[in-house]
This record gives C-alpha cells, structure tokens and sequence, in this order.
C-alpha cells in the first residue's frame, strides 16, 4: 500500500514550485504538494495540512531557512 507523501514546499517563485512538481512525478513519487511564500501560511500549513516533508532552500528574501525551522516567531 503507498500513501501518498505531503510535500510542503516553501517556495516565492511558482515556476521553482512547477520545477519541483515535475521531477517528483518523473521520478514517480505518490505525493500532494502545497507551495507557501511566507511566514503566516507556513504555520497555517503546518498545522493543517501537516507535511511528512518540508522543502526550502535556505536563503530566500522573505523567509529564511531558520525562519522555516521555527515557524513560531
């Protein structure tokens, strides 16, 4: 049985997000994706949609890798 993988993806840039969508199905991942560019709708996903994986360069203009660690700020 394969459950299918929820992906939050922390992402400003949607093309960098449509990226990501395709080389997760070419690689043949059962997943749901959500994309978030800030703060407050990282910590409404987490809580919501509660990802088994969090995807998130470290450097971004709006929300740095730290900021991701520790949502809660």
């Amino acid at each position: 049985m394969n459950r299918e993988i929820r992906i939050l993806a922390v992402e400003d840039v949607p093309q960098a997000a449509e990226l990501i969508v395709h080389e997760l199905r070419r690689a043949g991942l059962a997943f749901r994706m959500e994309r978030v560019d800030s703060a407050e709708p990282l910590s409404r996903a987490l809580e919501d949609f509660r990802p088994d994986v969090v995807l998130a360069g470290y450097v971004r203009p709006s929300l740095t890798g730290t900021d991701v660690l520790s949502p809660s700020k």
